[in-house]
């Protein structure tokens, strides 16, 4: 019934206003039915739907799609519809049946004009014209529709702007479409075609803006979907082109990837892009490629870096961009560089992974040039392992490396096997059994090295070093060295802390020397502080107060030495070095190893050994030249002629010229020494210092065999206890030990007017006395006096102490004493015999008797006397020449002295008394007692300025022979007696003799008219 109905008003035509369903409005629907439908609208307005759309189109909606389209043409005579608006489009339809269809949309943006044409069982669209014309498209197409196979087929050709020319063809059936894509011309710019795709924004950028090209040569393109897999469509898409001339921009912040020609892939999702004859940064890129996966949920680009290259700033800058700091820095070589970039297109979070590897290449590792061999760096983004590295700076270090660091966190672990560690010639690693374990701990908070016992050699000399953990400044490749025990063979111990610059390869040191032997040095302090600095290739050591050694119990100083020991040559200097009671001196001292020379130069070099005496005290400069031969050093002062000589079995220094060392030696001046040579000698297997000297001395103080000695040998020693033995000309043995001076000898003679001439030298100097113990005792010996005066003794001994002297002679069994104390003296004795005498007096001889003597005072004014008795003067000259006078008085010549003619004067008692003042003995008294002849006298003498005033009163005995003739001889004379008047003047050694005997001829007459008168008297008396 109902279909009844619906026939009979199709029939007769339907007419609808408004219909409204969903978002669809159609307006004035006319539907009639003739044979088959025959249907017009005026207007279809389709609005925007709120509700998400359905994108997903399963099988059976496409089958049932095209099985409603292809019945559609059956039942249908005419379709006219002359509107229809979606938004800005409107388009319109005609169909008939017997000459097919028409549709036409237009918009603002685009135009289509579609024919349509049926069959029995198909239906064929043809698309005539399809332009976009924001985007300059324009679309031909040509689809058939097979209703019976239920297939589609389309053949079409689409140009965008001038940028595509594609013709694509397809092919469909119920499961899936498969479609080929064929270029008509190189494309020159993909940007059309993405901006029409609905790509993601953040994608748009690695797949257009980043290329740059000449053009893309698309080789093949083809794919499928299958439609219950519809959004695995991509992955189904192939294609391969070729870009020329391709710069792919990966990172705005680096370089571009620029390329000859590219090979470019899609499959399976996958973007491929292979760069041929490809740079980036200069470098060549070999087989680099890139490749974007849009199968992901978030796309991924992975930049495949592989090239034989350097890592140079341009590729650190590279990967310091996603935040991995290798480093070091290649300076020569090739690095094979195998780096995969992979980043997260949308988050653009970057994963990178790559090895680097050299056989042979240069770096600047933490500022340093290394050679760096057979290397491999692997690298996971922030982890960087370095499992093998044969490292060599200059020929400084050479050392296996392998590391694991963690760049992200900061911390990492590097170990070293130090094959080689050489600091020049005179400081190298000791890796003769093996190498030395170094390892380098990275950390945040502070980085350390820690190095493993070592051993060492410093100038062949074997040198361990404790363990160390050493804090480490990786940026200013600084360190802080702790405090760590290092000793050098059995030479020395110490303790050394400081701090270390491997940029400029600099070491500062404070050493604490605790312990030094070489040979007969050693310290003698508990520590020695020193600083140690190592610059330049050189070492310089100094020290930081006075160091004290010692040699054979000798001690020695040295204050702010200063040693520079650089590329084979030492350089020393100190203000000042002391060996105890022998010298002292300033000293510089060069000398090269290389060529086995140098100098030395000393100031102020000062002798002090109370013995040897300050040999010579030189303000100024004294420089030596220094060779060595073998194992001889040389030492030489030209301009003092001065040497030394150095083996391993002694040591000399010779001063062979005294004279050219007087000007500067207060010693050599004060005594007056300017002739001679002086040498100071140690053997290895002798504790002693010795020294010899051979010297040619004006002041002839010493007699040997009766004669002046003026070349003077000195030999001597001093032992460990700083105890001095001198021998002199193998006579006088002298020792000095602790200020005690001891000098013994036999059958020698004491010049004593040459010691008192060189003590006014010597005191002219007013030296402070010496506070020194002296004590002289020689056996069989004189004190000469002059050559015809001596003092004879058996014994003499001689004391200073405190400035007191003492002295005591004997002689036989007399004895004489001498006591001086602050300028006040006592000099005494007696009963010295009449050889004692005849060498006290010159050109006299005695026989028998004795003499005593006391002499006292200041020595500027003194007074003594002389006493002699029960002697007979055989010789005496200044009484010769007086009884010599005497003798040719005419009164007196009949009076002669017969028995002093003959045997000499028998003197019971001569006295003398005598005071002495400003060089002048004034002689109050003179006597002599004889039988023949007595002496009484006064007067002055001086022996310095040679000069006598003296009156003697001579009384001759003539008793027996006056009386032969009583009378006259009691007339003429005074009783049993004559005496004279003698005057002396002149020289005292040849003084002028003038007889008194004119005066007495004067009173002569009264004397004899007394005696005239008188005679009777007496004759009867």
């Amino acid at each position: 019934m109902t279909l009844s109905i619906t026939f009979l008003l199709l029939s007769s035509g339907l007419h609808l206003k408004n219909i409204d369903f969903n978002s669809v409005r159609i307006s004035k629907l006319y539907i009639k039915w003739n044979e088959k439908l025959n249907i017009h609208i005026k207007e279809i307005n389709i609005s925007k739907s709120d509700s998400p759309s359905k994108t997903n189109i399963s099988k059976n909606d496409i089958v049932s799609y095209l099985n409603k389209i292809v019945f559609l043409p059956i039942i249908t005579e005419s379709i006219v519809i002359d509107k229809i608006r979606y938004d800005d489009i409107v388009a319109n339809l005609r169909y008939t049946d017997s000459s097919g269809g028409n549709i036409e949309i237009k918009s603002k943006k685009m135009y289509i004009n579609t024919n349509i044409h049926t069959g029995d069982e198909y239906i064929n669209i043809s698309v005539d014209k399809f332009n976009y014309f924001n985007k300059d498209v324009h679309f031909d197409a040509n689809i058939i529709l097979d209703s019976k196979k239920n297939k589609l087929f389309l053949d079409s050709k689409i140009d965008i702007k001038d940028d595509l020319s594609v013709n694509i063809y397809a092919k469909s059936d119920t499961k899936r479409l498969d479609y080929t894509i064929k270029s008509n011309k190189t494309i020159p710019s993909t940007s059309y075609l993405v901006s029409i795709l609905n790509m993601d924004p953040r994608v748009i950028y690695w797949v257009d803006t980043a290329i740059n090209m000449d053009g893309l040569d698309l080789k093949q393109a083809y794919g499928f979907i299958e439609y219950d897999k519809a959004n695995e469509a991509l992955k189904n898409f192939y294609a391969y082109g070729i870009a020329n001339s391709l710069e792919y921009t990966y990172d705005q912040k680096l370089d571009s990837i620029k390329t000859k020609y590219t090979d470019l892939f899609f499959k399976d999702g996958v973007l491929f892009i292979l760069p041929n004859d490809s740079k980036t940064y200069d470098f060549n890129l070999d087989a680099s490629w890139l490749r974007i996966d849009f199968t992901k949920p978030q796309e991924i680009l992975t930049l495949h870096l592989l090239f034989d290259g350097i890592v140079d700033k341009n590729l650190k800058n590279l990967l310091n961009h996603y935040k991995i700091k290798l480093p070091f820095l290649q300076k020569s070589g090739y690095m094979d560089t195998n780096l995969i970039l992979s980043i997260n297109l949308i988050s653009l979070d970057v994963d990178a992974k790559g090895t680097f590897y050299t056989n042979k290449a240069n770096f600047n590792y933490l500022g340093l040039d290394l050679d760096l061999s057979d290397t491999l760096v692997e690298l996971h983004n922030f982890d960087v392992n370095i499992p093998k590295m044969s490292a060599k700076y200059k020929n400084i270090a050479t050392a296996d490396v392998n590391a694991n660091l963690d760049l992200k966190s900061g911390h990492g672990t590097i170990d070293f096997a130090l094959k080689k560690l050489s600091f020049g010639e005179e400081l190298k690693l000791n890796t003769n059994k093996s190498p030395l374990n170094v390892k380098y701990l990275i950390s945040p908070e502070q980085d350390k090295v820690e190095l493993a016992n070592s051993k060492w050699l410093l100038n062949k000399q074997n040198v361990e070093l404790e363990a160390l953990s050493i804090p480490f400044n990786l940026d200013k490749l600084t360190a802080q060295i702790p405090t760590a025990e290092i000793s050098v063979d059995n030479l020395l111990t110490a303790y050394i802390s400081g701090s270390a610059n491997l940029k400029k390869i600099k070491f500062d040191l404070d050493v604490d020397l605790i312990k030094f032997k070489y040979d007969d040095f050693k310290l003698a302090q508990s520590n020695a502080p020193l600083r140690a600095i190592y610059e330049n290739n050189k070492i310089i050591f100094l020290s930081k107060g006075i160091i004290n050694l010692t040699a054979n119990k000798q001690n020695i100083k040295i204050k702010k030495l200063n040693v520079e020991y650089n590329n084979g040559s030492i350089h020393a200097k100190s203000s000042k070095a002391e060996i105890e009671n022998l010298l002292t001196t300033g000293f510089n001292v060069s000398y090269s190893f290389n060529d086995k020379d140098g100098y030395l130069r000393l100031n102020k070099l000062n002798f002090k050994n109370d013995a040897l005496g300050k040999i010579f005290k030189k303000n100024n400069n004294i420089d030596f030249n220094i060779k060595s031969t073998n194992e001889q050093f040389v030492i030489n002062a030209s301009s003092l002629n001065i040497s030394a000589f150095i083996t391993p079995e002694q040591w000399v220094i010779a001063f062979n010229a005294l004279d050219k060392l007087k000007p500067y030696s207060p010693f050599l001046s004060k005594y007056q020494i300017d002739s001679g040579k002086f040498s100071i000698y140690k053997r290895k297997n002798e504790k002693n210092i010795k020294f010899l000297a051979n010297i040619d001395y004006k002041y002839k103080f010493l007699h040997i065999n009766e004669k002046p000695i003026s070349n003077y040998i000195i030999k001597g020693q001093v032992n460990n206890n700083n105890d001095t033995l001198i021998s002199l000309n193998n006579k006088l043995d002298i020792s000095i030990s602790n200020g005690v001076i001891g000098i013994i000898g036999d059958n020698v003679g004491i010049n004593l007017n040459r010691i008192i001439d060189l003590t006014n030298k010597i005191n002219s100097t007013n030296e402070k006395p010496s506070d020194s113990y002296i004590s002289l005792s020689l056996d069989n010996s004189y004190i000469f006096l002059s050559d015809e005066r001596r003092v004879l003794a058996d014994n003499i001994e001689f004391q200073y102490s405190n400035n007191i002297i003492t002295a005591q002679i004997k002689h036989a069994d007399a004895e004489a004493g001498f006591k001086y104390k602050q300028k006040q003296f006592h000099l005494y004795g007696s009963g010295f015999n009449s050889l004692f005498m005849e060498n006290l007096f010159a050109l006299s001889r005695f026989k028998g008797g004795s003499l005593d003597f006391s002499i006292k005072g200041d020595i500027d004014k003194f007074e003594g006397v002389l006493f002699m008795k029960d002697t007979t003067i055989r010789e005496f000259r200044l009484l010769n020449n007086v009884l010599a006078f005497v003798n040719t008085i005419p009164s007196l010549v009949t009076f002669s002295l017969p028995s002093y003619n003959t045997k000499g004067l028998y003197a019971k008692a001569a006295y003398m008394k005598f005071s002495y003042k400003d060089t002048v003995y004034n002689i109050s008294d003179i006597f002599l007692d004889s039988k023949e002849l007595d002496i009484l006298g006064h007067g002055k003498t001086s022996i310095k300025d040679d000069f006598i005033d003296m009156e003697l009163n001579l009384k001759t005995d003539l008793a027996s022979e006056a009386s032969k003739i009583p009378v006259v001889g009691y007339i003429l004379f005074d009783k049993d007696s004559i005496s004279t008047t003698v005057k002396l003047d002149g020289k005292l050694s040849d003084p002028n003799i003038e007889s008194m005997l004119a005066k007495d001829i004067i009173v002569a007459p009264l004397n004899i008219i007394k005696r005239t008168l008188l005679l009777p008297f007496n004759i009867f008396n």
